[in-house]
């Protein structure tokens, strides 16, 4: 029996949760997936004020479990930190992975 944490599990629950902002944001957000296979999925998205990448693949030497969320302001210089960054970890659920993505 497969956990809900399992990599399947949380890449159904990140293609749901893409399918679902496509629609509600069509008008502002512009998706591009760049990669997506059965081990990986890698989306850029932009907006007037943002540009984010959502990396969601199966573990390796990484400071993360399978999703790392990035969002850059582009009003501010390229040296900045982020605006927001996300990297799950063993005990996140797919509500926290999914609630750190909206």
């Amino acid at each position: 029996m497969k956990k809900d944490t399992d990599f399947e599990c949380v890449l159904y629950s990140v293609y749901e949760w893409l399918y679902g902002i496509k629609i509600k944001y069509a008008e502002q957000l512009m998706i591009e997936i760049i990669k997506e296979d059965q081990d990986s999925l890698t989306v850029n998205f932009d907006t007037k004020q943002y540009i984010a990448e959502l990396n969601c693949s199966k573990p390796d030497f990484r400071p993360y479990r399978f999703v790392k969320f990035c969002v850059l302001d582009i009003e501010k210089d390229t040296t900045q930190q982020p605006a927001f960054v996300y990297y799950d970890d063993d005990n996140a659920s797919i509500i926290d992975i999914i609630n750190n993505l909206i």
